[in-house]
């Protein structure tokens, strides 16, 4: 009805999910600017631009100035969130909040001063608002902190409850936008994208790196580079050898993401993936 709380107010008319800090900007920028398509871009334009810099500043708490450059490049060239950078939707912005996360968890990692934990637990509580990939990062994150013991118990409770409780919140608001119908279309077009667990078979067992091969192909254009996918290995070793611990929080939101594909509560692939693109 154009109003604010018109806009969580039943499902959305294309089939489509947006969290509801995304949504929420851009139905501030129309009505700032009524009729734009070009503005309606802008936000994503910046969240993919930024990408890089977040990029660059993980890579720079993983192994210094002089090879951040790499991952940083390797994302301005991603085919996909080049493309992603220009659409009204939010992919973009995952691809910014991910790195921004892990940055901040690798800063307080180094420093543990309260400014690196504030920045930590700002950056984990809006994430979820703007991107829906987000939620594994913090949930790397927040594994990451436990593991290193670099705060309280206690803090860390509160950790959960405060993203824990965003987290939800914008979940909730994201899935009141589809329809029932639309629900039952996505989970059509999704189910491809969930894996056989257990495995069966040996090409049940080829589904987890076949459907990583193919994440690489629809973010970097990279199309059955086996070579590349052993790099990114070789990258998770060489990240623990240049930076405790460094190895595992990469990996955490890989293995948060499968456990929810598995129990078919997140798809593994396409777009819904981009978020990955910079670790």
């Amino acid at each position: 009805n154009g109003t604010f709380v018109g806009v969580f107010d039943g499902p959305c008319d294309i089939a489509q999910v947006a969290p509801p800090g995304f949504l929420a900007l851009e139905w501030a920028i129309a009505r700032l600017f009524p009729g734009s398509d070009l503005a309606l871009r802008v936000p994503s334009l910046l969240f993919g631009s930024a990408a890089i810099a977040a990029t660059w500043m993980t890579a720079h708490e993983i192994s210094g100035e002089g090879h951040a450059w790499v991952p940083a490049g390797l994302v301005a060239v991603a085919t996909a969130l080049i493309f992603l950078s220009g659409q009204v939707k939010p992919y973009a912005a995952d691809a910014f909040f991910t790195p921004l996360i892990l940055a901040c968890a690798l800063r307080h990692d180094r420093v543990q001063t309260p400014a690196s934990w504030r920045a930590l637990v700002v950056a984990g509580a809006i994430a979820p608002l703007f991107s829906l990939g987000a939620v594994f990062a913090i949930a790397g994150a927040w594994t990451f902190l436990a593991t290193r013991r670099l705060v309280s118990w206690k803090a860390l409770a509160g950790l959960v409850v405060v993203w824990g409780a965003i987290a939800v919140v914008s979940v909730v608001m994201s899935h009141r936008l589809l329809s029932q119908e639309a629900n039952d279309l996505m989970a059509t077009y999704w189910r491809p994208y969930y894996p056989p667990f257990p495995p069966t078979s040996w090409s049940e067992v080829k589904w987890y790196s076949t459907s990583v091969l193919d994440l690489l192909w629809s973010m970097m254009g990279f199309r059955g580079v086996w070579l590349f996918g052993l790099g990114l290995l070789a990258g998770v070793a060489v990240a623990r050898r240049l930076r405790p611990g460094a190895s595992l929080l990469l990996a955490l939101p890989f293995i948060a993401v499968t456990i929810a594909a598995i129990i078919r509560q997140y798809p593994f692939g396409q777009r819904l993936l981009h978020w990955t693109a910079p670790i």
